[in-house]
C-alpha cells in the first residue's frame, strides 16, 4: 500500500462495507417497539434513555434516507455501480431489520402492559395492608400513611413519569368508582388518562368515547372527562 492512497489500494471495497454493517446493525441495537410509547409509560431514568435511543435511530432512519437517492445515482454508472448495490443493501437489510425487530417484539408485553405489571407487583403489598387495617380496625384507613409502619414499611412510587403521584379514595368518593369502599387512582396531571384499582374488580362501563383497557387486577382508562358511578 505504500505510495498510495487508500481509497486507491485494494482494500477500498472494504470501506463501502460500512454503510452496509450500519444500517444492517439497526435491529441488533434498538428496540423494536413504539418509542412514544416508551417515553410515555418509563419512569424519569427511563425517560433519559429512551430519548437517547430516539435519537439514535432517528439518524438510523436519516441515514437510510440519505442513501436510497445516492445509491439510485450511483447505479447509473457502470464504475460505481458496484457501490451502488452495496448501498442500497444496507437500506434493504435495515429495512428488514426493522420489520424483523418489530415481529420479534410483537407477543411481548408492550411498554403500559409492563408499567401495569410493575404497578401490581408494588402495590400489592399496600393492598394487603388496606385489607388486614380493616379487618384488625373495623374500618378502612382514611389514608395510606396509616398503614405505616404496622403493615407496610412505605408506599411505594409509581416509578412513572406521567403518572407520578397515586391517591387512595374511601368513602363516598370511593362509591363514584362501582359503589367501591377504597379505589387507588393514579392520574396523568396532564389529563385524560388514568389508572385505577378497585377491590372489588367491578370496573363500570364508561361513557362513550373512552377506552378501557383491564391488566390484571388494574385498569387503564383513556378519554375520561367525569366518573361515572357503576348502574
Amino acid at each position: 500500500m505504500k505510495g498510495k492512497r487508500l481509497f486507491q489500494s485494494r482494500y477500498s471495497h472494504l470501506i463501502w462495507f460500512l454503510p452496509l454493517v450500519f444500517l444492517s446493525s439497526y435491529w441488533l441495537v434498538l428496540p423494536g417497539v413504539d418509542q412514544s410509547e416508551v417515553v410515555h409509560w418509563s419512569s424519569e431514568e427511563e425517560y433519559t434513555y429512551a430519548c437517547e435511543i430516539g435519537t439514535i435511530r432517528l439518524l438510523f432512519n436519516l441515514a437510510s434516507f440519505c442513501l436510497i437517492p445516492i445509491g439510485l445515482f450511483l447505479l447509473s454508472s457502470q464504475k460505481t455501480r458496484w457501490l451502488s448495490l452495496f448501498l442500497l443493501l444496507g437500506v434493504l437489510m435495515f429495512c428488514s431489520g426493522k420489520i424483523t425487530s418489530f415481529a420479534h417484539n410483537s407477543g411481548k408485553p408492550s411498554p403500559r402492559e409492563k408499567a401495569l405489571i410493575q404497578l401490581n407487583e408494588g402495590f400489592t403489598p399496600v393492598i394487603q395492608g388496606i385489607e388486614r387495617f380493616q379487618k384488625d380496625k373495623g374500618r378502612y384507613p382514611e389514608n395510606l400513611q396509616e398503614l405505616i409502619p404496622t403493615y407496610v414499611k412505605e408506599i411505594p412510587p409509581t416509578n412513572l413519569r406521567c403518572f407520578p403521584r397515586c391517591d387512595y379514595l374511601e368513602g363516598e368518593k370511593a362509591k363514584e368508582y362501582g359503589g367501591n369502599p377504597w379505589v387507588l387512582v393514579i392520574d396523568n396531571p396532564v389529563g385524560g388518562e388514568e389508572i385505577l384499582y378497585c377491590p372489588l374488580q367491578n370496573y363500570p362501563l364508561y361513557s362513550r368515547g373512552e377506552y378501557v383497557r383491564q391488566i390484571g387486577k388494574w385498569a387503564y382508562i383513556w378519554g375520561r372527562t367525569t366518573r361515572t358511578p357503576a348502574p
